[in-house]
């Protein structure tokens, strides 16, 4: 038996009364009899004291083997979480029931029987609201001959969720981009409650550009189709409820589910950020084609803005949704132009046009001058030397060594970027007498004269000042002019071949030998302007 101290306390307390008492009476009395009369008081504390015990003792077997507490946790609407237990009454007691508010909605309890001093005890939780819950059941054993009955009280705890609510997407349901009059749908499922029925689609997510429908909704699921239809380049967003209802009538549940999209133009997408003509040259025409796709729903209407206008024009032909665009840049001026194009598609039915905005640039560049130029000709035109055949060295003046575009050189072709240091020691005589050497090139290239080449370059604007001379292994070629290829007229090739005869018929007389005749080719180079005669310092290669 385990005594506590509330009651041990209150035994004190009558054990000390009964003492003292005992101890009244006997007082003035010969000895012998105050000892009688203290015996006697402590025999009836002692039985009081086990009289008020012995109810206590056979109670706590009851209480000790009930459950301190049920928490059911969390239990969906309409569905039912079960504790079973088992229960001993104390020796001479029967268990009478249960009472306290742990036998009422949403909690309830059965006690299928007892065998001997053994009660099982059913304790149930049916939650019918998204709630919270908390009571009390309180077990009794009454004294089978009669008398107080003794409790148990067990705390309960629980809590009713919904299926249905904890289902829905908890975050936005995002359509992300989706081109204009196009469709994009996202799919989910909600588990209906028990004791539940779909009410149907309710908010903002049911209307354009977003809409519903819901499948399957009869059984123990519903299937949700939400889409997204966007008609203008913007974003959206909306709430999306879908309500159930309790079949025997009550509140309904609705999530609320939270929409968003955007819209976007294929044809925006598709048309190009930007077109750049580059350098045209005036009289001729520069041209841009692409491809544009339509959106849905609408058709094209054309080009306009000022990319549509001189030196710019536009033209497209269309098949379905795909549309070739020609985009021309034709300059009637040296100097930048910039335009924008615009491209518009319009609703089928009618409503607002779409543009694709396309800024253009180009720039216009002088015509070549076929006209040969007098000496000392300084304009910023294009200067073309074509096809130079042969072998030897060629030193061509360049200013501006960045504007120089070349094709099919030897690898060994050389840029000498200070050509009046390097070939400080040319003497006058080796240069006609009414041309300029280089007139301050900023650079020399030369080609060497091992090699075969044929020779090819062009300068762009800014290479003014290149009426200097072309030497073929010392020949003067002729003047570059813009416009006019580098390479000898027939009557120079003439004098230059006559030159040569005439140089071998003199030596061939001094060695007293019978003169030849032979044709001689830009190949044959002067001794004054062969490697190793002085013809340049170190460091022209």
């Amino acid at each position: 038996m385990t005594l506590h101290a509330p009651e041990l306390e209150l035994g004190g307390k009558i054990m000390q009364r009964l003492e003292q008492v005992g101890a009244h009476l006997g007082r003035g009395v010969f000895h012998p009899f105050l000892k009688f009369v203290r015996a006697t008081t402590l025999l009836i504390g002692s039985a009081a004291v086990l009289l008020l015990y012995a109810p206590i003792a056979k109670a706590d077997i009851f209480t000790s083997s009930a459950p301190s507490g049920i928490n059911f946790g969390a239990v969906a609407l309409n569905a039912t979480a079960t504790d079973d237990f088992t229960i001993s009454t104390d020796p001479g007691y029967t268990l009478l029931g249960a009472l306290g508010s742990g036998i009422n909605s949403p909690f309830s309890v059965v006690i299928p029987g007892c065998h001997g001093s053994s009660c099982a005890v059913d304790e149930s939780y049916t939650p019918t609201s998204v709630s919270s819950s908390s009571a009390t059941l309180e077990l009794d054993e009454c004294p089978n001959g009669g008398g107080n009955c003794l409790g148990a009280d067990i705390p309960l705890k629980a809590s009713g969720f919904s299926t249905f609510e904890n289902a829905a997407p908890s975050s936005v349901v995002a359509f992300g981009s989706v081109a204009l009059n196009t469709t994009k749908t996202i799919s989910f499922t909600l588990p209906i409650d028990k004791g539940y029925s779909i009410l149907g689609a309710l908010g903002s997510g049911i209307n354009s550009p977003y809409s519903v429908s819901l499948s399957g909704c009869n059984g123990s699921n519903c299937a949700v189709h939400e889409s997204y239809t966007p008609t203008s380049v913007s974003s959206s967003s909306a709430t999306l409820e879908v309500d159930e209802c309790p079949d025997g009538g009550g509140n309904c549940i609705g999530p609320a589910i939270k929409v968003s999209g955007t819209g976007f133009s294929v044809l925006q997408s598709s048309a190009p950020s930007s077109i750049n003509f580059g350098t045209i040259t005036i009289g001729k025409t520069g041209m841009n084609a692409f491809t544009v796709t339509i959106d849905k729903g609408y058709s094209l209407l054309g080009g306009l803005g000022s990319g549509i206008n001189t030196p710019f024009s536009f033209s497209d032909s269309c098949s379905g949704t795909s549309c070739s665009v020609d985009e021309r840049y034709a300059p009637t001026g040296s100097g930048k132009n910039t335009a924008t194009l615009e491209i518009d598609e319009c609703p089928d039915v009618g409503g607002a046009c779409l543009p694709a905005d396309i800024p253009l640039v180009g720039t216009g560049a002088p015509t070549v001058n076929s006209k040969s130029s007098p000496s000392g000709h300084k304009d910023a035109y294009a200067y073309s030397l074509a096809s130079l055949s042969g072998t030897g060295d060629v030193f061509i003046p360049i200013l501006d060594p960045s504007a120089l575009v070349l094709s099919s050189l030897p690898d060994d072709a050389i840029l000498i970027q200070d050509p009046k240091a390097n070939l400080a020691d040319w003497s006058a005589a080796d240069i006609p007498a009414d041309q300029s050497l280089f007139d301050n090139p900023l650079a020399l290239l030369e080609i060497p004269e091992d090699q075969a080449h044929t020779l090819a370059f062009s300068l762009t604007d800014g290479n003014s000042g290149i009426d200097g001379p072309v030497l073929a292994d010392g020949v003067l070629i002729r003047s570059l002019v813009p416009g006019v290829a580098a390479v000898p007229e027939p009557s120079t090739w003439a004098m230059i071949l006559l030159g040569f005869a005439g140089v071998g018929l003199a030596y061939r007389a001094r060695r007293g030998e019978p003169m030849r005749v032979a044709t001689a080719t830009v190949g044959a180079a002067p001794d004054a302007l062969r490697p190793g005669n002085n013809r340049r310092t170190s460091g022209a290669r």
